[in-house]
């Protein structure tokens, strides 16, 4: 029986090859998954596409990079050097900080504004332009003189000068070192009026270099010398003459003569007596009166109704008293010559 068993039991079982062939086709199947896994990893893991063009930007950058530097050099100790004395003349310029205080990063103190502050000054920084501006006309020129302010903490390094020609804009026409406080403008014409100001300028750290140039002076005004000078001494619209006085500049020194002058005459002539020529080149174009009435107060002693004089703690007592005067004002317009058209002014009490 159990023979029979064993026989019925191998007649069911499927031949070897059979079984060898099934078992490589799930081999080759799990192979096939398997590859399949990696290759869809390798999409999702695979790195960004962009990684490779920086790469290949950095590789060319560097080769452009060397190209420029072949055959540059580079000396140390010269750059060090440079860098000493740089360093040693920014130190130069400057003070340590006030006691008891750090400066920050960007802060520094100048050593003239440092000492105002250790002596008890404000610390504030003073800028300012120079005052008391004189002006001397001379013949052909106009000299400028003035005085630093002695209330600056800044340093000053020099000065610039502003001329005004009649009405038009003002014109840096000269920059001078700090230890100059004088100028002659030797381009000037004569009968032309000039205005002058003057304003400092500054190296100092403390100030912005944007702001490095002061606020401008007070103005000063003047008219160019000439050689000759008129005034208007007396005159008569209704007759159309005039009585004016010629200065000549003569052998140093000022010669006067008065002329009558009719308008459309020229005015001035050789002196035969003397031999100084007092021609202008000057003509009078036109003669003009007007009457003025200005008003002003006096101040007047006062008296009581005896006709005595008021007094209060032993002086006289005063009060303003307005009063009227009427004036005639002779006009003379001058044209020709060397010097500008100009109006000639002559007043006289009614």
């Amino acid at each position: 029986m159990r023979e029979e068993h064993l026989e019925a039991k191998e007649g069911l079982r499927p031949p070897l090859g059979r079984l060898i062939l099934a078992r490589l086709h799930w081999g080759a199947l799990g192979v096939a998954v398997g590859l399949w896994v990696l290759w869809a990893l390798g999409l999702l893991l695979a790195p960004d596409p962009r990684l490779e063009a920086t790469v290949r930007d950095m590789r060319s950058s560097r080769e452009k990079l060397l190209e420029r530097m072949q055959g540059a050099s580079i000396d140390v100790e010269e750059e060090a050097r440079v860098f000493e004395e740089t360093a040693a003349r920014v130190r130069a310029g400057f003070a340590p900080p006030p006691p008891g205080r750090e400066p920050g990063p960007d802060v520094t103190y100048s050593a003239p504004l440092l000492d105002l502050v250790r002596e008890g000054a404000r610390n504030e920084i003073l800028f300012l332009p120079p005052s008391d501006l004189q002006l001397d006309v001379r013949m052909g020129a106009i000299a400028l003189s003035w005085v630093p302010d002695g209330d600056n903490n800044v340093a000053i390094s020099g000065w610039e000068v502003l001329r005004q020609t009649g009405n038009e804009p003002a014109v840096v026409v000269a920059t001078l070192p700090a230890d100059t406080t004088t100028w002659v403008d030797d381009k000037v014409q004569a009968g032309v009026s000039y205005t002058y100001r003057v304003r400092a300028l500054t190296d100092d750290p403390t100030i912005p270099p944007g702001a490095r140039t002061s606020q401008p002076g007070p103005a000063r005004r003047a008219e160019a010398a000439s050689d000759v000078r008129v005034t208007l001494l007396a005159g008569d619209a209704a007759k159309r003459t005039a009585r004016i006085e010629v200065e000549k500049w003569h052998d140093g020194a000022w010669s006067r003569r008065p002329f009558e002058v009719k308008v459309g005459e020229k005015i001035g002539a050789p002196d035969p007596v003397s031999g100084i020529d007092y021609s202008t080149g000057l003509v009078l174009k036109s003669l003009k009166s007007r009457v003025v009435k200005e008003t002003r107060k006096v101040q007047e002693v006062t008296f009581d109704a005896r006709g005595k004089v008021i007094l209060r703690d032993g002086a006289p007592v005063l009060e303003e008293v307005p009063v009227t005067e009427e004036s005639l004002v002779i006009e003379a317009l001058v044209e020709g010559g060397a010097l500008p058209p100009k109006t000639l002014e002559h007043r006289q009490k009614r």
